[in-house]
């Protein structure tokens, strides 16, 4: 179902899903430049978020990704993340 409302109108399905249903990793939402209203509600209300955080639960959840987003490790992963990203999210970026 969620495949629907997302095809038909991306900006309504999104504010009337439960959050929990909400998938950014899905390429179809890269792929058709569909992700920003996702990331607009994710950010308005999902709590939890480690950069929210205050120590010690920011430290903690820090320490688990640290290892993975270590700048030598996004060298690595740069071509997988510009090959995940469309055109258009990459100019916006720059801007």
């Amino acid at each position: 179902m969620m495949e629907t409302l997302v095809r038909d109108d991306p900006i309504s399905a999104v504010w009337s899903m439960p959050l929990e249903a909400i998938d950014v990793s899905r390429p179809e939402l890269y792929q058709r430049d569909t992700m920003w209203p996702y990331f607009a509600r994710l950010r308005r209300e999902a709590r939890g978020s480690f950069v929210r955080m205050d120590p010690p639960r920011h430290t903690e959840q820090r320490r688990v990704i640290s290892p993975i987003v270590a700048s030598g490790d996004l060298a690595d992963m740069e071509a997988t993340i510009r090959g995940r990203t469309p055109p258009c999210a990459r100019l916006r970026q720059r801007k």
